[in-house]
């Protein structure tokens, strides 16, 4: 890239910096930030993942976090490696979307990955506003940019054997990050080399079979490594489970369309495709009637620019990023792309085409595949990460059918994009002006911002649980519950099986057995969530247990050993005085 590319690259990531970094500290999810955080501890405490330590995600996603815990282990060190994953993903992207499209038309398809992410806006559900989660999806969308960018200088011929090297890695480490994005990237890959040999490309500086055998030795190599670690650790049933078999099932019981109406809109994605033939209308007239008179087309304009202004609510939410028609639209643009790029290559078969056929075909190909994670659970991120490789190509599509100038499509898009820009602008300042509190316990939350309620109840579960290593240095925690965040607050990470959460069909009996055998022989402290109460009364006076706090936001209670109890002089419920309700009697 050139000097005029870099600053524009580096601008957008400066861009995408001052977006997402006030958002990093601020929200903390006990469940989802959780299901990542133990994990990565796990592993930076020599634990094996899989056979000690449950994730449901890749493993790739788990060891670059424990990196980072290496360095400073606190939630907030995650989000903030969770910002520059996003900033990375950007840089490569707009490297990769460089070698198709203009500068201008890169600087558009930039803006339009920064718009779409859910920064800032809230969830339809409950209504709260969405958090700078470290998912894996991330990590999987920030070695997918990497591998578009290899896939384009592979094609073009530039360093082919080193950019297939690159290539082959970037799509091993997908998968290792989320399965089945991996999946369908490999199936894309595997769909795209033989159609670009089909339709006649031939690489400059070296043979197909030599960049292959690169490929597939990138490919081949990070699988090796992590496949043979698994087996060797004894791991790899237990991946299987936890990656492949488990997930089938969970996503079984996910209605798809209880989710996807909340994000995709047909009604707002008709009538973006009406106001794109209208202003296509021109165009598609000249071809037929080339002679018609500039008074009708005059008139046409005027009259559309009358109905634009008459309905311009109906207009602005029609283009609007997060309720308009992008969501619908985006998908059926690279669907149809494909379609052409198909018939177009029976058309021609073996005739030789110019790069960018190859490069737009391709990237159609890459963006099918990325699809997949529209499914099972459709909300504003995974819309977000599957269309991240395709905001480019949507750009590269209307630019060429289109056939108007650079300047021209760039001002087009300018002029969708800027009421969006408008909006976002608009949703920060509430997010970040809210009355918050920077949390300075446990050291693992340090630096994190919450609601002042939040706040309050995290301090007293930090308190208990600080209270309790002060009692007992090397206490361990048993989670029944699904909250694995508060595991995290512990020094000692031992549990008595992989599965440190009680999610439903996850852990089997025996494993079920082996936790409640733990928890009698070894007298653990107990952190309950949303269980039968009168189920764990019955427990206490049997296993001789004591509730010491209990946090009704929550409904998660503390309990500890009777004999650490008594040696502490603690009462039911001492440390806060805040107990349970009891259900009244009846008289």
């Amino acid at each position: 890239m050139n000097r005029r590319d870099v600053l524009a690259a580096c601008m957008l990531a400066a861009c995408l910096v001052a977006l997402l970094l006030p958002l990093a500290p601020i929200g903390v999810d006990p469940h989802h930030d959780g299901i990542m955080m133990k994990p990565a501890l796990d592993v930076l405490s020599g634990k094996v993942l899989f056979r000690d330590s449950f994730t449901q995600y890749g493993a790739l996603t788990a060891y670059l976090q424990s990196l980072t815990l290496a360095v400073q282990p606190s939630l907030l060190a995650v989000r903030l490696m969770t910002v520059g994953a996003y900033a990375a993903t950007l840089l490569c992207l707009y490297a990769a979307w460089r070698l198709v499209l203009p500068c201008s038309l890169t600087v558009v398809a930039g803006v339009l990955y920064l718009l779409f992410i859910p920064a800032y806006e809230t969830d339809p559900w409950n209504h709260e506003h969405w958090m700078l989660l470290p998912w894996s999806s991330v990590y999987a969308m920030m070695f997918q940019a990497a591998g578009l960018y290899a896939l384009f200088r592979v094609i073009r011929g530039e360093q082919p054997e080193r950019w297939g090297l690159v290539l082959g890695l970037a799509c091993a480490a997908v998968f290792w990050c989320r399965q089945p994005v991996g999946v369908m990237m490999t199936g894309s890959l595997i769909a795209i080399w033989p159609a670009l040999h089909w339709t006649g490309w031939m690489p400059a500086q070296s043979s197909k079979r030599t960049i292959l055998g690169r490929i597939l030795v990138g490919f081949l190599a990070l699988h090796a490594v992590l496949f043979g670690g698994l087996a060797l650790s004894g791991a790899l049933p237990a991946w299987w489970h936890q990656n492949i078999a488990w997930p089938a099932r969970w996503s079984q019981s996910i209605i798809w369309m209880d989710t996807l109406p909340f994000f995709v809109n047909p009604a707002e994605a008709a009538g973006m495709t009406g106001l794109v033939l209208a202003f296509a209308l021109p165009s598609l007239a000249k071809r037929f009637r080339p002679k018609l008179p500039v008074a009708i087309w005059a008139a046409y304009f005027v009259t559309l620019a009358g109905v634009l202004i008459w309905q311009h609510a109906r207009v602005l939410r029609i283009i609007a990023v997060r309720d308009g028609g992008w969501s619908f639209v985006m998908p059926l643009v690279l669907v149809g792309f494909v379609i052409g790029v198909l018939v177009d290559a029976v058309r021609r078969r073996g005739a030789a085409q110019p790069v960018e056929y190859y490069l737009s075909a391709a990237w159609a190909a890459f963006g099918l595949g990325s699809l997949v994670q529209y499914y099972p659970m459709g909300d504003s991120w995974h819309m977000f990460y599957t269309l991240t490789p395709v905001f480019g190509l949507v750009v590269f599509v209307v630019w060429r059918w289109s056939g108007r100038s650079v300047p021209v499509v760039a001002a087009g898009f300018a002029a969708v994009l800027l009421p969006a820009v408008y909006v976002k602008a608009r949703l920060i300042p509430p997010v970040l002006n809210r009355p918050l509190v920077t949390l300075a316990k446990p050291a693992l939350l340090r630096g994190m911002k919450v609601p002042p309620e939040q706040a309050r109840y995290l301090d007293q579960i930090a308190d208990t649980l600080a209270l309790v290593e002060l009692l007992h240095p090397d206490m361990p925690a048993v989670l029944i519950g699904n909250d694995a965040l508060y595991l995290c607050f512990m020094r000692n990470q031992a549990t008595p099986i992989p599965y440190y959460v009680t999610w439903q069909g996850l852990a089997n009996q025996q494993e079920n057995l082996q936790r409640w055998d733990y928890i009698h022989r070894t007298r653990p402290v107990l952190i309950l969530e949303k269980a039968r109460w009168e189920a764990v009364d019955d427990f206490y006076r049997r296993a001789r247990y004591l509730p010491v706090l209990f946090v009704p936001e929550e409904l998660l209670e503390i309990a500890i050993p009777q004999e650490l109890a008594d040696a502490a002089g603690l009462k039911i419920y001492g440390i806060f005085g805040l107990g349970r309700p009891r259900p009244k009697v009846q008289p």
